[in-house]
């Protein structure tokens, strides 16, 4: 369940708070309750991404990227719009991409950390930026080379940029990653795509013999 301020008010509410919180005596040239506007609307748009309501997440989080564009305000802001992409159709659904790759440009430009390159990988994977996602990939597996997801991330960038050859070695390289059964089952069943756009139809038998489909 949603708890404290944003699971107790609505989106009406909580923008009506934030314009009472932002009411008050200058403190050092600043509204003092400028931050509780810019946490107030956070709070919100976590909660309103929880509940699924992604609109209201998008539209929280960007007022609170205006008040203050913190790390932590553009990592879920970039959620958001990476939630919006995938759940929209059509023209809608790169546009969401899109601007999921403006924020998390951002935030990588504030946070370089592993989990926001990554975030700034799949954004650009779902805006069909297929070069740059390659190279936030690759920039991820340099920040943790033991972890399996930017190779495999790395494999779907390149096969969906149709460079097919290249894709083999990054997915090569998951299985050899990682140990969980769930996570090679989902790298075998690219490997043996992979292996059949490529004709490779002996290997790409066995790809998808280890990945349950016969």
């Amino acid at each position: 369940e949603d708890g404290g301020l944003a699971g107790a008010v609505g989106a009406d509410d909580a923008a009506d708070l934030v314009g009472f919180l932002t009411k008050g005596e200058l403190l050092d040239g600043h509204h003092p309750a400028e931050a509780l506007g810019q946490a107030v609307q956070l709070q919100y748009g976590a909660a309103a991404l929880n509940a699924g309501d992604t609109a209201a997440a998008v539209r929280a989080l960007t007022r609170a990227a205006e008040l203050d564009a913190s790390p932590e305000v553009l990592r879920a802001l970039t959620k958001a719009h990476i939630r919006q992409g995938r759940e929209t159709q059509g023209n809608g659904k790169l546009q969401a991409y899109q601007r999921a790759t403006q924020t998390a440009g951002r935030l990588v430009a504030a946070d370089g950390s592993y989990d926001s390159v990554m975030l700034l990988g799949e954004a650009q994977l779902g805006a069909r930026q297929y070069g740059d996602a390659a190279s936030s990939f690759q920039r991820a597996a340099g920040l943790d080379s033991r972890d399996w997801l930017p190779q495999y991330y790395l494999g779907q960038a390149y096969t969906a940029a149709g460079d097919y050859t290249r894709a083999e070695g990054p997915l090569r390289r998951a299985l050899e990653l990682t140990s969980a059964s769930a996570d090679q089952v989902k790298i075998w069943g690219q490997l043996g795509f992979v292996y059949e756009k490529q004709r490779s139809w002996d290997q790409a038998k066995a790809a998808y013999g280890r990945a349950g489909n016969q």
